[in-house]
């Protein structure tokens, strides 16, 4: 009576054992790893739109807007540019900076409102970018 096939017996289950570990760690790690990248994706997206209704909110408001009304307007627009800054794409982030910039401005005085009117284009034209740079998602 030869041992060799209970050694090879015993050889395949360990084989498959481990192949079959192995592949379970693999598809749990891909798995994570989109659930992640679609969590993220929507963040951006969530942001983005917040802080384009925010920027279009002032726009809209233009000159007219009494300080209250720009406080109120000018903190909309401060959150969702930090927001941006947290979960957005590097060319999103960059973008955000003149806005935080121009907040204070605008703040105090409603003159200041026609300089928004120029970052509407821009935020949109880096978001548009960093979308598309974003991840492939595949299930």
């Amino acid at each position: 009576m030869s041992v060799w096939p209970a050694v090879i017996g015993v050889g395949g289950v360990v084989l498959g054992a481990i192949i079959g570990g192995t592949i379970a760690l693999l598809t749990g790690w891909q798995s994570r790893r989109w659930a992640h990248q679609q969590w993220l994706l929507d963040r951006r997206q969530d942001s983005y739109t917040e802080l384009l209704t925010a920027v279009q909110a002032a726009m809209d408001a233009g000159p007219h807007a009494d300080a209250p009304e720009r406080r109120r307007l000018g903190g909309d627009i401060f959150r969702a540019s930090i927001r941006c800054q947290i979960v957005g794409s590097d060319f999103v982030a960059e973008a955000v900076i003149p806005v935080l910039g121009d907040v204070p401005a605008y703040i105090r005085q409603a003159d200041e409102a026609a300089r928004m009117t120029t970052h509407g284009p821009v935020l949109q034209d880096a978001m548009r970018r960093g979308l598309v740079r974003t991840p492939k998602l595949r299930p």
